[in-house]
């Protein structure tokens, strides 16, 4: 397998998150493995993994770009489940499995599902860095 391959299963698997924009993990894996790695050629070898990787295009169609401006936004989820952590499945790793497995179930052809399942998964964040901010006051 390549090693970017490899490595981005890793990531995501074990990444505090279900799932990372590709540019997201496109950063991460410029600094951790091969700087001269540009967007289309890590899509290029993610989408070559169907049975790992499942790629979604979140917001989609016009009138998401003229409400909100921006681009859609392309999400990577390993398909792979991530081990529970060391003292068992904890409420947290149990809310990351459950975005990670909508999305790795999700009909892309139906803009409503991307939709639904976009605002989770950043609900899911959002949720997780405001607690990880109240417990660092």
């Amino acid at each position: 397998m390549h090693p970017i391959v490899h490595r981005a299963e890793i990531l995501l698997q074990n990444h505090v998150h279900p799932t990372l924009q590709l540019r997201e993990l496109l950063e991460i894996l410029r600094r951790d493995l091969d700087q001269t790695l540009t967007e289309p050629r890590l899509r290029g070898l993610i989408n070559e993994h169907p049975d790992r990787f499942r790629v979604l295009e979140s917001w989609q169609g016009g009138w998401r770009q003229i409400a909100y401006g921006t681009e859609p936004v392309t999400w990577v989820i390993a398909v792979g489940a991530s081990p529970p952590p060391p003292g068992g499945a904890t409420p947290s790793h149990l809310l990351r499995e459950s975005v990670r497995w909508l999305g790795c179930g999700l009909d892309t052809r139906s803009r409503t599902d991307a939709s639904r399942w976009y605002a989770i998964a950043l609900t899911e964040r959002a949720t997780r860095n405001a607690f990880l901010r109240r417990a660092a006051a």
